[in-house]
């Protein structure tokens, strides 16, 4: 064919037509559509040393686009924020902005500008703790011993007014029939006395924590005395004037015949060689043989070390124990001077009446009997020295 006997205005209408008839079915069979969305506010590029008080959470927006592409969107495709690097203490007013996936287009928003309340940005260390889950049950037979939780305490950050508003602090644990040591890392949930999440003002660090929750066969169980170590001695001139446990008793866990043969548990050893002031130290307890010892409970002890002192104690009254009511006693002296050594807090409250000297008239025989003396004392000192050490006593039968 001669490229010169083509009808170019034939073949531009045809073209035409062509794509115009594309056009029509593509419109009827996909035609575009308007459809509202709900979507989420981020707000960007805040100074660290500022935080928002009060903004909005979620806009909405009426996008436009063909039914296949809508039929696709979600939420997460749009991307609605504000610029806050400009913004200061106090109210400040945002543009909008909206990023769209390609063949969106937006028809409206709600409004185009938001305005947030800024507030300088403070920050609070607080403990976590564990909550259970209503439904929480273990798998018969078994028990749940004191969690642990790591780290038990995470740094909170945000606008002054919302700190303040925190009344609980928690994670949330479900042991859901469990037959095994409960391992977790858990999301820390802050709330106000509401019950309402402060989450989206409040920045935790870090937002989750490591839960353990020891879980065991259901044995017999047994509360003893805490025992505390104690490795070397105190500098020259200073004594241990008391050992406080906190707590002082521990629950144990056993067969019945194993618990039966304990009466305490032991602390890992206190170091307390030379010192010269109190100590005090955590502690873990030892366990015994056929027993558990709760691991996960925290045990402190306070040692407390003061100077040594002494004191003479003068007129602490001699008794007789063991008398015949047949015979009469004379002693050859009815007081006699004690000295005392211990913690000087001690030595300064001790008293005459706190010693007791006795002698034992058992054995003793018409004439003359010469006893030594036997002392005890209820404070905490320890006798040193006794004058005199040995007593005469007359014993003679009384007058018929």
């Amino acid at each position: 064919m001669n490229i010169k006997q083509i009808n170019w205005g034939y073949l531009a209408l045809s073209l035409f037509a062509a794509i115009s008839l594309w056009i029509y079915v593509t419109i009827r069979d996909n035609p575009v559509e308007e459809q509202l969305f709900e979507v989420p506010v981020d707000y960007i590029n805040l100074a660290d040393n500022l935080a928002i008080s009060d903004k909005t959470e979620n806009i909405k927006l009426r996008l436009s686009a063909t039914a296949n592409v809508l039929d696709n969107l979600s939420v997460s495709d749009i991307n609605v924020y504000v610029d806050l690097s400009t913004a200061t203490l106090g109210q400040y007013t945002g543009r909008l902005n909206v990023d769209l996936p390609n063949n969106v287009q937006l028809s409206s928003a709600e409004r185009t500008e938001i305005t947030v309340l800024i507030d300088e940005l403070a920050q609070i260390q607080r403990s976590v703790n564990v909550e259970y889950a209503s439904t929480n049950s273990l798998a018969e037979g078994y028990m749940a011993l004191a969690h642990s939780i790591s780290p038990n305490e995470v740094i909170l950050s945000g606008p002054e007014d919302k700190l303040a508003l925190i009344d609980q602090i928690f994670v949330t644990v479900n042991l859901n029939s469990a037959q095994s040591n409960y391992r977790a890392s858990l999301p820390v949930n802050v709330q106000d006395a509401a019950g309402n999440s402060l989450l989206s003002w409040i920045n935790v660090q870090p937002a989750q924590v490591d839960v353990l929750v020891p879980v065991v066969a259901q044995q017999p169980t047994k509360t003893v005395p805490v025992n505390v170590t104690l490795s070397g001695q105190p500098a020259s001139g200073y004594v241990v004037s008391r050992i406080v446990a906190d707590p002082a008793v521990a629950t144990i866990t056993g067969a019945q015949n194993a618990l039966a043969r304990v009466d305490y548990v032991y602390t890992s050893a206190i170091n307390i060689n030379g010192a010269t002031a109190n100590i005090t130290e955590d502690v873990t307890l030892l366990n015994t043989e056929g027993v558990t010892v709760d691991r996960n409970q925290n045990f402190r002890v306070l040692v407390v070390i003061e100077p040594e002192s002494s004191k003479t104690l003068h007129d602490v009254v001699v008794s007789l124990t063991n008398t015949n009511s047949a015979y009469n006693y004379t002693l050859g002296t009815n007081t006699v001077d004690v000295t005392v050594r211990g913690p000087a807090s001690a030595i300064d409250n001790v008293n005459s009446t706190d010693v007791t000297a006795q002698l034992n008239a058992a054995s003793f025989s018409d004439g003359t009997n010469q006893a030594f003396l036997q002392l005890s004392t209820n404070s905490n000192v320890d006798i040193v020295s006794v004058q005199p050490m040995f007593i005469e006593v007359e014993v003679s039968p009384k007058d018929n």
